[in-house]
């Protein structure tokens, strides 16, 4: 008996071990799916950025380039031949300027959807604290999403969200 205890304990340990291993492989691949929605979003607010320099909108190609250039500072190299909000520049396109709001609509849609499968892949890894910090991104993207808001334990009661304990 007196050798078993020891070997108990360290087939203990090596299995602590290995689900230490598998777990710190969930947040490597967790962080890698992050950080390729964050890349995605940066080259989106960049083509964004140039669709808006095209279309004689230079105050919100500037701010789609910083969008792009915060999420990946490399994206501001690449759209430094963009004029700046200041510079005089043709007469904005009406219909481009109609359109912005639908193709920022667009990018936010897409991007929510990235999210979710982000949060339904933690959600299934057993990854609850991501899976949490990715709704709460989702949550500023899309706020009044109800379903994102029910997994937050959150539900509208006149006009705002409140947890349920709260309503």
């Amino acid at each position: 008996f007196a050798f078993a205890l020891p070997l108990v304990h360290a087939d203990k340990k090596g299995e602590r071990q290995a689900q230490l291993n598998r777990f710190e492989k969930l947040v490597e691949s967790y962080q890698g799916r992050l950080a390729e929605i964050v890349q995605q979003t940066a080259v989106a607010h960049a083509e964004l950025a140039r669709w808006c320099a095209k279309s004689g909108l230079p105050a919100d190609a500037a701010a789609e380039k910083a969008r792009a250039a915060a999420l990946d500072p490399a994206q501001e190299a690449g759209l430094g031949d963009l004029a700046p909000a200041s510079a005089p520049a043709a007469a904005p396109d009406a219909k481009a300027a109609a359109d912005l709001p639908r193709k920022r609509k667009a990018l936010a849609a897409e991007l929510a959807k990235r999210y979710v499968e982000l949060a339904n892949w933690c959600k299934k890894s057993g990854m609850e604290l991501e899976f949490r910090k990715t709704l709460r991104k989702l949550v500023r993207l899309v706020p009044e999403n109800p379903d994102v808001r029910k997994f937050l334990g959150q539900q509208k009661h006149q006009g705002e969200w409140l947890s349920f304990e709260d309503v």
